[in-house]
């Protein structure tokens, strides 16, 4: 899913596990970060990378008869959408 020119990765999984907790997502973000720095810096370009964390409840589904693809619906991607457009970059 993308959101601006932002992709979205969603985590739909319970009960929360030791592999499968808050902390898990933050540090999967930091490591994103880094790994598109040092991407960046072995290929001499700019490129940069932001990370925001949130949730909420979504639904998802597919849409579309002639292009089909998966969609999320739901309060959380409004909220997402805010979030994007008005983030400092």
């Amino acid at each position: 899913e993308t959101v601006g020119d932002a992709y979205l990765a969603g985590v739909a999984e319970q009960p929360l596990t030791e592999t499968n907790m808050p902390i898990q997502v933050l540090l999967f973000g930091l490591q994103m970060v880094r790994a598109v720095d040092k991407w960046a810096m072995s290929k001499a370009v700019q490129v940069s990378c932001r990370v925001g964390i949130h949730y909420g409840e979504c639904i998802g589904g597919i849409v579309g008869a002639d292009m089909q693809r998966y969609h999320l619906f739901g309060n959380l991607l409004v909220g997402l959408e805010i979030l994007e457009s008005t983030a400092p970059e």
